[in-house]
């Protein structure tokens, strides 16, 4: 029971961490959360590109070799799936990071069997600052 308490707990906290970061991206004014986000990550450029790419072609750019090829793909996707909305993207992003605390809450258990060390771990990542800015 301890194990379930910890695990909500940590979910409910790495929430309220991220709240913040999503109320002042202001993802639902769509140019305003593009020019916060590029002034904050000048890489997201063109990892747009790259995923505008993506979801016309269906293809990797053919002269992006500097880049892993996952985020664009992910980022093509709901560029695919609905018209380069950044809404989408960051709610995504947001489960995402959520779903990370929650595995590495159990992987550390499964470790450890200490639901308590298996908290801590979680909340490490989930209150850190890149996992904050960036909510993914």
């Amino acid at each position: 029971m301890q194990k379930t308490k910890l695990l909500l707990l940590l979910l409910l906290l790495s929430f309220a961490f991220r709240l913040p970061y999503f109320l002042a991206l202001r993802p639902w004014e769509e140019e305003k959360a593009w020019k916060t986000i590029t002034r904050l990550d000048p890489d997201s450029v063109q990892y747009d590109r790259s995923a505008r790419y993506i979801a016309r072609t269906g293809h990797y750019p053919p002269n992006e070799v500097y880049r892993t090829p996952g985020y664009p793909y992910f980022l093509g996707f709901f560029y695919w799936l609905f018209q380069r909305r950044i809404l989408p993207v960051v709610i995504a992003q947001l489960i995402l990071g959520l779903a990370t605390c929650a595995i590495i809450f159990y992987l550390t258990f499964s470790l450890s069997g200490s639901a308590w060390a298996s908290f801590w771990a979680g909340l490490g990542f989930g209150g850190t600052s890149r996992s904050l800015a960036m909510p993914g």
